[in-house]
């Protein structure tokens, strides 16, 4: 089902899921992108998108940032740190998700310091090592879209 079909109900339906990190498989990025930002206005809660241009953007409210979070360390290092509530959007990580950055995200997937956050990895071929295999919920959007399960280490991880 293409994105700009989807209703918002799914997209609240992720941000209410228990798991901290949810890699979204989408054909249609910015559709999905757009649905963030409506639910975003419609709820008051804090969603902000990041991507290596900008960093992190409030998806409420457009004009404000996160200063430092434009390097995909630092933002995941200010997810770690942040005692707030808020969603965390990402498009465009791929370049820079190395070794450091997997960590974090592991941190991020397993914390248990009762500070609701939540990391959303959005694209549309998410390639992900195997050290996150079993940290990341995966969620297709699109029924045309097929997450490709991978040989890494003798396990097949999708």
């Amino acid at each position: 089902m293409p994105a700009e079909r989807m209703s918002a109900d799914l997209y609240e339906e992720l941000l209410e899921r228990k798991e901290h990190v949810i890699a979204l498989h989408t054909l249609d990025v910015d559709a999905a992108l757009v649905q963030f930002r409506v639910v975003s206005r419609r709820s008051g809660k804090s969603i902000y998108h990041w991507d290596e241009n900008h960093g992190f953007v409030s998806m409420k409210a457009g004009d404000i940032t996160v200063p430092g979070s434009r390097k995909l360390a630092d933002a995941l290092h200010y997810v770690l740190q942040s005692m707030h509530y808020g969603i965390y959007v990402m498009t465009g990580f791929e370049r820079q998700l190395r070794h450091g950055c997997v960590q974090s995200l592991k941190e991020i997937a397993h914390a248990q310091d009762g500070h609701e956050r939540k990391v959303i990895l959005l694209a549309a071929d998410i390639m992900l090592p195997g050290l996150l295999a079993d940290s990341v919920y995966h969620v297709v959007e699109d029924q045309t879209l097929v997450v490709r399960p991978r040989l890494r280490d003798g396990r097949w991880i999708v």
